[in-house]
């Protein structure tokens, strides 16, 4: 059983400028935040400290009395 090696290939593109319209769509793709583009929730760490205090902060729910006849 030999070996193989795979030599990367060059690709050959042909240069293209972009036109104005397509340049000023791509400038403001890349000059929005990401998730204005994504519409995904931005991360946000110390959301997770406020849940937690929040949580920890929070009034137990009361337990049911017990049957004095058991």
């Amino acid at each position: 059983m030999s070996a193989h090696t795979l030599l990367p290939r060059e690709v050959a593109l042909p240069t293209r400028q972009a036109s104005p319209p397509e340049l000023g769509a791509v400038t403001r793709l890349i000059a929005e935040e990401e998730s204005a583009v994504t519409d995904a929730p931005a991360y946000c760490p110390e959301a997770s400290g406020e849940l937690l205090l929040l949580a920890l902060l929070s009034p137990r729910t009361p337990k049911r009395p017990k049957d004095p006849r058991r």
